[in-house]
């Protein structure tokens, strides 16, 4: 069996932390199938959404637009995962916030996973396996602050204890994983998402 693509993995990690169809009167997406909504897919048939049809949309409007084939591994699994929880622009910028934060010269925070952003992800790990994690945790610590500062909304704070349970997990697993391997390895076992 040859090993899973790293779209493949992420996919079924977050597949697994999205979970089936869910229609919550205090979710604005409304209706929703493995974090796809009606929201932002007003013509699609959400409730009779498949696995394979999720991953197609996955990969068409969050993996392959931000180019995350291009980023190492850890950064590209947080980041994916938060583009299909937040949106690709909301991520991009809790990423861009936590390189900041990891130090260097600061970068726009500009939602857009462009060329200084990725130069800055390189610089600071391309070659380093810790840096490569340290990079995703800190980008999970700005997710759960952000998480935090949008459930003063009442309607949000009936989803914070999940977000952070999903963040948390996540980082669990990067821990895990960092300290098993050099590189991620296609038969690790993944997360709770991905069980």
């Amino acid at each position: 069996m040859p090993p899973a693509s790293a779209f493949e993995l992420a996919a079924r990690q977050v597949i697994g932390y999205e979970g089936g169809y869910v229609w919550n009167a205090k979710d604005p997406g409304g209706e929703t199938k493995y974090g796809i909504s009606r929201r932002t897919h007003p013509n699609l048939d959400i409730k009779n959404l498949t696995e394979p049809q999720a991953r197609e949309i996955y990969r068409g409007e969050y993996w392959d637009p931000l180019q995350l084939d291009r980023l190492p591994f850890p950064v590209a699994l947080v980041t994916f995962d938060g583009a299909v929880n937040q949106g690709p622009g909301r991520v991009t910028q809790l990423l861009q916030v936590a390189l900041n934060r990891l130090g260097g010269a600061p970068i726009a925070v500009d939602g857009d996973l462009g060329g200084q952003t990725r130069k800055k992800i390189m610089a600071m790990g391309m070659y380093d396996h810790e840096r490569n994690y340290h990079i995703a945790q800190a980008e999970l610590w700005r997710r759960i602050w952000h998480y935090q500062m949008i459930a003063v909304n009442p309607a949000n704070l009936t989803f914070l204890r999940g977000w952070i349970a999903r963040a948390a997990d996540l980082g669990a697993l990067l821990c895990q994983q960092a300290l098993a391997a050099p590189v991620w390895q296609a038969d690790m076992p993944l997360g709770k998402g991905g069980q």
